[in-house]
Parts: C-alpha cells; sequence; structure tokens
C-alpha cells in the first residue's frame, strides 16, 4: 500500500487540476451543467416574480373560496381551526435560489486543493513512518522494504536520515497528527458556504489596533485636551500607524487607509463619550463593511435593518409548519383545503422544489469530489478494516461456542459491520445517481404521499430546458388539489391536528421565530457548557456536540432572508463566542453608529409647559449653531413636574434648564 501511495507522492508534489480527481470533478459538473440546463437558467427569477404576479391576479378569488369553506368548518365544528387572512398583507418575496457548485467552482476547487495538501502530507508522513520504524517493531526488509526506502530518499524537501534522533520522530510523529487535524476540520466545513465572510480585508484586527494605540498612549506627554498641541500629537500618531501598517503590508493602499481612518476617527474619536457605551461587535461590524466600501456599509445598514424587524417578529412560519405536518402526517384531515391555504400564502412552492432538486444533485457530486480528493488515504484502511473483520468472523466460525455467539448477535454485529463497510468501499467507484432516482426519495414526501408522476415528469422537463416553472405549478395543483374542502371536525379531530402542528414545528428550528431560535441556541451552548450530557437538550437537526452545527443551521436561515455576509459572519461569531444573546443590542447599536457617521443626533426637549414654536427654533438654532454638519431631530415631549423651563436629552448628553433641578442644586447648596 505504502510503495503505490510513495509513488503516488512522487507524482503530485503539487496538486494540479490534471490528476483524476479533479479531472473527473470539472468533467461531472460540465455534465450537470449540459443535462440539465434549466436547472442552471438565468430566467429562473423572473418565472418567479410570474408565478407571484399569477397568483395576485387570482388572488381575491381564492380568497373566497377559501374564506368560505373556513367559514363552514368553524360553523360545523365550532372552533376557528383555520386562520383568515387579509389581502393586503399577503405577499411573496421573490427568493435567488442558494449559491451553485457551478457558479462557486472556482472557490469550491481551492478548497478541494486544500485536502489534497492535508492527504498528500498524511502519506509521505507515513511513508517516513513506516521508513523509519515510528511506531515500533522491525523494519521492513527484502524488496519491499528497498522500495519503500527508496521513496522516502526522492523525498528530498522532507529527508530524513536513517540515524534520526528521537526527538525528530516525535516531531514527525507531531506534524502527522496535525495533518489530521487539518484533514478532519477540513472534512467538517468543507460544504460550508464558500462565500461566508468574516471582517476580510482589514490591514490590521480590531484586538491588534487597540493594543497599538493603547502602547503609544502609555508613552504619550500630557497634553490639555483638544489643544492645538494634542491634536498635532494625534496626527503624528495616525503617520505612525500607516508607517506600522507598511512594515506588516507593503502594499498597503495608503489613500483607502487614510480616508477609512479619517472616518473612524470622527465616529470613534476619544473626546466623544457617546460611542463607549456601544457594543464592540457593533464597531467591528462597522469598520469591516467601511472598509470594503461606503456602498457595502450601507447594504449592511439594510441587512441590519431587515434583521432587526426578524428579531422583533414573534411569529412562526406556519407555511413551513403546515406543509411538514402534511409531509409527517399525510392522513391529517381537510388536505384540498390545506392546499388550497398554501396556493394563495405559499406561491413560490413549485420554484423551491427546483431549487431543491438542483441543491440535491450538487450535494451527490460534492460527497463524491470528496471521495476521490481521500480515496487514497481512506479506501486502504477500509479494506484493512474489512480483511481485519472478516478474520474475526472466520475464527469465530470455528469456535467451539459458535451458537453462544449467535444468540449474543456478536456474529450479526459483525455481519451488519462488513455489510456497511462493503457498501463504503463501493461508494468510492458509484457514479452520480440519476435525476428520476433523486425526485424518487424525496418528493412522495413533499407531496403529502400522492403519487408524484405528474410533478417528476414537469421537474425532468424543466431540467431538461424543455419545460416551464409553470408547468411544475400546475402538475403541484393538479396532485395536491387545492379545494375550498369542508368537514365536520370533532374536538378529537382538532385535538390530533394541534399536536400534529406542535410536533411539526419542534422538529426543526427553521420553522420557529427568530428570537425562539436564539432562546434555544443559548440553552444549548449553555448545555455544551455545564452538562456533560447536554445532547439530550439538542434538537436532532443538531448531531454535534460542538457549535459548528448551530453555526450552520443559523447562515442557512440567514441566508435565506438575503442577509449580508458580513452580518451572518458577525452572527457566528457571536454563536461562537456564545454571546448570541446579544444580537438585539449589537444591531441596535450598529443602528445608532450608522447616525453617528452621517452626523444625526436625536433626542427629545422635555418641558414643563408645551413650548411655543418660536421657542422651540430658539433652541434647535442654538443646538445647530453648537453641532456644525450635524442633522439634528429633537421631539418635545410636556413633563409638569420640572416646574419650569426645559431638558435637552440627545444620546448620552443632557442640558437641564429645569426649575426643578435648579431647585434641588440651591437646597443642597444650603446644607452643605
Amino acid at each position: 500500500m505504502f510503495v503505490e501511495q510513495g509513488k503516488n507522492l512522487q507524482k503530485k508534489k503539487t496538486f494540479r487540476f490534471s490528476t483524476p480527481a479533479f479531472s473527473a470533478w470539472s468533467q461531472r459538473i460540465q455534465n450537470l451543467e449540459k443535462e440539465y440546463p434549466g436547472l442552471y437558467s438565468s430566467s429562473f427569477l423572473d418565472e418567479q416574480k410570474d408565478l407571484i404576479a399569477n397568483r395576485d391576479s387570482s388572488l381575491s378569488q381564492l380568497l373566497t373560496d377559501y374564506e368560505n369553506a373556513r367559514t363552514s368548518v368553524r360553523e360545523k365544528s365550532g372552533e376557528d381551526v383555520f386562520i383568515s387572512f387579509n389581502e393586503d398583507k399577503i405577499s411573496a418575496i421573490t427568493t435567488a435560489p442558494s449559491r451553485t457548485v457551478i457558479q462557486e467552482k472556482g472557490k469550491f476547487e481551492e478548497k478541494l486543493k486544500r485536502g489534497a495538501e492535508c492527504i498528500q502530507n498524511i502519506l509521505r508522513l507515513q511513508v517516513l513512518a513506516k521508513k523509519f520504524n515510528f511506531w515500533g517493531g522491525e523494519k521492513r526488509g527484502g524488496e519491499q522494504g528497498e522500495k519503500e526506502r527508496c521513496i522516502v530518499n526522492k523525498t528530498k524537501k522532507l529527508k530524513v536520515s536513517q540515524e534520526s534522533s528521537i526527538e525528530k520522530k516525535n516531531l514527525k510523529m507531531i506534524e502527522l497528527s496535525e495533518w489530521g487535524d487539518k484533514l478532519e476540520q477540513w472534512k467538517a466545513t468543507l460544504e460550508d458556504d464558500t462565500s461566508q465572510g468574516s471582517f476580510l480585508g482589514l490591514p490590521i484586527s480590531d484586538t491588534e489596533l487597540d493594543q497599538w494605540v493603547a502602547d503609544q498612549y502609555v508613552k504619550a506627554p500630557l497634553f490639555q485636551r483638544k489643544s492645538p498641541e494634542e491634536q498635532k500629537w494625534m496626527k503624528e500618531l495616525d503617520e505612525k500607524l500607516v508607517e506600522y501598517l507598511k512594515s506588516k503590508k507593503p502594499d498597503l493602499d495608503e489613500d483607502k487607509w487614510r480616508s477609512f481612518n479619517d472616518a473612524c476617527n470622527e465616529v470613534f474619536h476619544p473626546h466623544k463619550i457617546e460611542h463607549y457605551s456601544l457594543n464592540d461587535f457593533s464597531k467591528s461590524l462597522f469598520r469591516a463593511a467601511l472598509w470594503q466600501s461606503a456602498e457595502r456599509l450601507h447594504d449592511v445598514e439594510k441587512s441590519v435593518h431587515k434583521l432587526q424587524g426578524l428579531y422583533n417578529d414573534t411569529s412562526d412560519d406556519d407555511v413551513k409548519i403546515i406543509r411538514r405536518m402534511y409531509e409527517l402526517y399525510p392522513d391529517s384531515h381537510l388536505p384540498s383545503l390545506v392546499a388550497l391555504q398554501l396556493q394563495i400564502t405559499d406561491p413560490l412552492f413549485a420554484a423551491r422544489l427546483v431549487d431543491e432538486t438542483r441543491a440535491r444533485l450538487e450535494k451527490q457530486l460534492v460527497q463524491r469530489a470528496i471521495k476521490d480528493i481521500v480515496r487514497d488515504f481512506e479506501l486502504p484502511y477500509l479494506k484493512q478494516q474489512k480483511d481485519a473483520l472478516q478474520q474475526q468472523l472466520d475464527i469465530m466460525c470455528f469456535f467451539v461456542f459458535f451458537v453462544l455467539f449467535e444468540l449474543f448477535g456478536i456474529d450479526c454485529s459483525l455481519r451488519q459491520k462488513l455489510s456497511n463497510i462493503d457498501a463504503e468501499i463501493a461508494s468510492y467507484d458509484e457514479e452520480l445517481p440519476s435525476l428520476e432516482k433523486v425526485l424518487d426519495e424525496y418528493l412522495p414526501e413533499k407531496l403529502w404521499s400522492k403519487n408524484p408522476s405528474d410533478v417528476k415528469e414537469a421537474i425532468l422537463q424543466y431540467s431538461a430546458g424543455k419545460g416551464s416553472l409553470d408547468d411544475v405549478v400546475d402538475a403541484v395543483k393538479k396532485t395536491l388539489a387545492p379545494s375550498p374542502e369542508s368537514a365536520n371536525l370533532t374536538s378529537s379531530d382538532i385535538l390530533q391536528m394541534s399536536i400534529r402542528y406542535h410536533n411539526a414545528k419542534h422538529e426543526n428550528l427553521d420553522f420557529w421565530n427568530l428570537q425562539e431560535f436564539i432562546s434555544t441556541i443559548t440553552k444549548i451552548v449553555t448545555c455544551l457548557t455545564n452538562f456533560s450530557n447536554s445532547k439530550q437538550y439538542i434538537d436532532q437537526n443538531l448531531t454535534s456536540d460542538n457549535l459548528l452545527d448551530l453555526s450552520r443551521h443559523m447562515r442557512k436561515r440567514l441566508q435565506g432572508h438575503g442577509i449580508d455576509p458580513l452580518l451572518i459572519n458577525l452572527v457566528n461569531i457571536l454563536i461562537e463566542d456564545e454571546k448570541i444573546s446579544e444580537l438585539g443590542r449589537v444591531l441596535g447599536d450598529f443602528s445608532q453608529i450608522m447616525k453617528i457617521y452621517r452626523g444625526e443626533i436625536e433626542g427629545v426637549i422635555a418641558s414643563a409647559q408645551e413650548l411655543t414654536e418660536d421657542e422651540f427654533r430658539l433652541i434647535m438654532d442654538t443646538l445647530t449653531k453648537a453641532n456644525p454638519g450635524k442633522k439634528i431631530t429633537m421631539a418635545r415631549t410636556v413633563e409638569p413636574g420640572l416646574l419650569a423651563g426645559f431638558v435637552v436629552k440627545a444620546g448620552v448628553q443632557k442640558f437641564d434648564f429645569s426649575l426643578l433641578t435648579h431647585i434641588e442644586k440651591s437646597r443642597q447648596a444650603m446644607q452643605v
């Protein structure tokens, strides 16, 4: 085994795209795009808009039919089993499909190359381990041993002499372990979104910048606050920072950095006290977005507002929950009426079926690419494991108490393990499943166990570029047969539907509103931190005892709402740092930073009696002169308890000209 791996080593010092793994990967992508052009059509978004327009054109009649049926069920059952809808509140947002493997091909190939690098180094170190007897025992002799020694000697860059010291051997063992850890990390994160952001591009991290500034202030002379000497020193500090960054990054764009630094200084100036109470995560998000561009900062702000709306919305995703309920319990009552309800509220269901079809095909493509990369490393060990299990089974067959082993199921257990290993070995040579097979795997459940043949054929035609999304919609309607169905539901039937709805909701955290979702993540994090038996608290979709699954769960959800990758990355950091409960404050503080950035001042003027327009204008003029270039917005309130005068509150600043405060100060002075 090691001889063949060593031969591969000599050919793969630099992993090139001409290797079999990458050749197969590229060919499969080409085949996928060629065979299923409809899945990659640029008109997919426009077709979704047409679906919404078609729904809207018939919405009044659909609502009338639904409301009549809903009323009939209520009259017969005595309960409001189904909710009513207001035409003004029904809307649908055209959702772009997730990024495809073809769109992300270049980035994904870079990930595959990192995996190939891990495999190469592990194989190299295994050969060295065999050669230099790292694991003890006798070194292999004869022709086989000589071949392996020749292979190692030809690996010049990492050649180790036969008289290597114990320390060098230990270092190689540590290196082997590190590469093994990197391989496991690569496997765990390979399928993560390749476009997920981080605070990319900044020449210096916030932590390093804070430390550098702190070191400079330690050496700073004493200045009078806001004096010319202090301002001069701060300018010199900015120049010194530029030189420091250039020493670390010679290709630094100085003009871009100076412009960025000036904007940050304006917002986070040491003399401005309003920013000191703001969350550090909010500040980091602002800096990361601003460094990208002013336009990116604007996009992030829009995403923050969208996420704030999601965070404040405490309603559950009823459409997804109801669909899932009928997938889990296809015998539930009134399926035709529910299908009509979903036709009203979820006009993009057919589009999502098409997108899920593509995603499932690409998932198989990705998994096969992984197997091609790790083949030389993992396949030999699977075969070794199979041989060892087969040997145990053969020994058992001759054992005197074979019947006893049978009774305890040991023989069955070994045979099952052998069967599983055989299936795993065979998977390394299996071709990708056909589109028909992929559809057969998931369509019946999505269509509530009804005959999926019409929908399957429509998706096949659309994928081949021969049909339209409208054809898929028509096939779904024909299969689910939405109609104003009516029935007399008993109390037992209603209770059963409520229980099934509850079960469907709690099956998947994605169905919950964002606050519930975050609350659950916080509980899970607490369990992972404090309890050894924490797995019992984890949703069945969160199969790992670490935070990686939680981050993926949240990332997928936010991507579905079109949230900016920088903000998604920040949310992931909050999860990893076990501070996701602070999300509401982080979003609010970012909005406050943006107001400071734009020079906006918001506050309130509280007065003992209602101010006249002239009085209010005089106060505003005074505030405007004191804050040149700022956009000042003040609300007015009346607080009789002030007795007379007024109080101005703006951010963390407060100017009190009330009679109440004057009396309090006078009283305190008299007591002294």
